[in-house]
C-alpha cells in the first residue's frame, strides 16, 4: 500500500515536471524572434542615413559648381578695347546702326537705308605703327576735303591716295568705354573752273558728323567741333565686336 502512494506520487511530480518544460522552450523562442526584429529596425534605420548624407553632398557639389560657372561668365563679359571692330552709331533712318562701304578706293562710309543697301559693314582695325583706321581689306578710312559749303565726306583711300592733298588720313583711338575718337588735318579743296585747288586750314577735324545725300544715303563726315551747318549732325562712334 506504501509502495503504490510512493509510486503515484513520483509519477505525478514527473508530469509536472513534464509540463512545464514546453514553457520555458517557448519563452526562448520568444526572445530570439524580438532581438531579430530589433536588429532588424537599426539596420533600417542606418540605411536611412547614409542616404541622407548622399543627398546632402549632391547638393553641394551642384551649388559649387553652379557659382563657379557665373564668376566665369562675369570675367568674359568684361568691357575693353577691341582689336578688330565694326563702327556703329545710331542715326534715324537707317536700317542698321552698323557703317558700311565697298571696299575700294574712294567709296564713301555709309549707313545702310531702306533705299540705300551697302555690302556688308566694314571689318576695322587701328594700324599700331601710325594709328590709321584701317579695314580688312587695305583701305584707310580718310577725309576727301569739302569747299566750304559742301560737307568733308569720309571715304576709304589706299595708301597712294593718303599723298593726294585731296584727302587726309584720320589718325585714330579706341577709348577704354571703345568710342573712337579721330582726327585730320583741315582743309579744304574749291575748283577754278578746271581743277581743284586743295589747301589746309588751320586747326583739325576732330568731331563726326552724318548728313543725307545722294540717292538719300546717309553719310559720314568729319568737321570741326563748332559746326553751323544744321544739315549735317553730330554722331559719336563706337567699336562693336564684329561677328566675322
Amino acid at each position: 500500500m506504501r509502495f503504490a502512494l510512493l509510486w503515484s506520487l513520483l509519477a505525478a511530480d514527473a508530469a509536472v515536471a513534464s509540463v512545464c518544460k514546453p514553457r520555458q522552450s517557448s519563452g526562448s523562442s520568444t526572445a530570439a524572434t524580438a532581438e531579430i526584429e530589433t536588429t532588424t529596425t537599426t539596420s533600417v534605420e542606418l540605411s536611412t542615413s547614409i542616404a541622407t548624407s548622399t543627398v546632402e553632398d549632391v547638393a553641394i557639389t551642384e551649388t559649387t559648381a553652379s557659382t563657379l560657372t557665373v564668376a566665369e561668365t562675369t570675367t568674359s563679359d568684361i568691357a575693353g578695347p577691341l582689336e578688330t571692330f565694326i563702327l556703329a552709331a545710331k542715326v534715324e533712318g537707317t536700317v542698321s546702326e552698323e557703317l558700311s562701304g565697298a571696299d575700294r578706293d574712294g567709296s564713301p562710309v555709309v549707313w545702310p537705308t531702306p533705299r540705300f543697301i551697302a555690302s556688308g559693314p566694314l571689318i576695322i582695325s587701328i594700324d599700331s605703327t601710325t594709328s590709321y583706321l584701317q579695314t580688312s581689306g587695305g583701305f584707310y578710312l580718310c577725309v576727301a576735303y569739302g569747299d566750304g559749303t559742301t560737307p568733308n565726306g569720309v571715304k576709304l583711300c589706299s595708301a597712294e591716295s593718303l599723298n593726294n592733298p585731296a584727302f587726309g588720313a584720320l589718325t585714330c583711338e579706341q577709348m577704354e568705354d571703345r568710342k573712337i575718337a579721330c582726327e585730320a588735318q583741315a582743309g579744304q579743296c574749291i575748283s577754278d573752273g578746271e581743277n581743284n585747288v586743295c589747301s589746309q586750314l588751320p586747326g583739325t577735324y576732330d568731331q563726326f558728323y552724318y548728313y543725307r545725300g545722294l540717292f538719300n544715303g546717309v553719310y559720314l563726315g568729319i568737321g570741326y567741333a563748332v559746326n553751323t551747318d544744321e544739315s549735317q549732325h553730330p554722331v559719336e562712334l563706337k567699336a562693336r565686336r564684329s561677328s566675322a
